[in-house]
């Protein structure tokens, strides 16, 4: 059976489009709040022409096929909630993304369910898989601290970042971590029109039965990553 926890990265892919920072002109002689500005306009073009894209493949499918889709969330939820959303309007849920912030980092990954598995069985594997992969970063940051050739910024930046995992660890035990921003799904195409025709969802995606790699668009682009493109 496949179960797959995806790796979790930093990093300005956008569903269907992989953004090139070095397509950013670096010659020209601008301040970073010029460049940051300048990025934030070239991703969020992107952000647009994709949920576009998704509106009009949405409006051309039949009704009644039943088809994949990559679901963009209005606000980012818990495993249960989207458990009760899907069911509420009879979606199969095949997996979803999650987006983590990470001191001043935000990191994104995804979740697929396997085909024999639940609901209640892949979100236990879920919060387990990902407790400890952020136990780990935990670890490797107390280390961190402790050393003695590293500079005060360094330090207190693995603080917060530890104190910020510390704090997501809590909340996936008490199954109240709102980090799903996107669920795949399985459904009627005038059931998933309805839902962004309504406004109940932000965006949408195609996808197919066998695509497991990517994750839902993302509603908007995380601040820390436009500052890391501009360093």
């Amino acid at each position: 059976m496949k179960r797959k926890i995806l790796s979790i990265v930093v990093g300005v892919t956008l569903i269907g489009t992989t953004i090139a920072l070095a397509d950013v002109d670096q010659t020209e002689a601008i301040t970073k709040r010029d460049q940051a500005e300048k990025v934030e306009m070239f991703l969020a073009k992107g952000l647009d022409e994709a949920k576009s894209n998704g509106e009009k493949w949405i409006s051309e499918v039949d009704n009644n096929k039943e088809i994949y889709a990559q679901i963009t969330l209005n606000n980012k939820r818990t495993v249960k909630e989207i458990r009760d959303l899907t069911k509420d309007h009879n979606l199969e849920v095949k997996g979803w993304s999650y987006m983590i912030n990470i001191g001043n980092h935000t990191a994104v990954g995804g979740y697929t369910i396997s085909p024999n598995e639940s609901m209640i069985e892949a979100e236990k594997r879920f919060n387990h898989s990902l407790k400890t992969v952020i136990k780990r970063q935990i670890d490797i940051l107390k280390k961190e601290e402790k050393k003695d050739d590293i500079t005060t910024d360094i330090r207190n930046s693995a603080i917060a970042k530890r104190q910020s995992l510390q704090t997501k660890l809590r909340e996936l035990s008490n199954n109240d971590a709102r980090i799903v921003y996107g669920i795949k799904v399985k459904g009627k195409a005038g059931t998933l029109y309805n839902l962004l025709d309504k406004k109940q969802i932000h965006a949408l995606k195609k996808s197919t039965k066998q695509d497991d790699e990517s994750t839902a668009l993302y509603k908007s682009i995380p601040e820390n990553w436009l500052e890391g493109a501009v360093k």
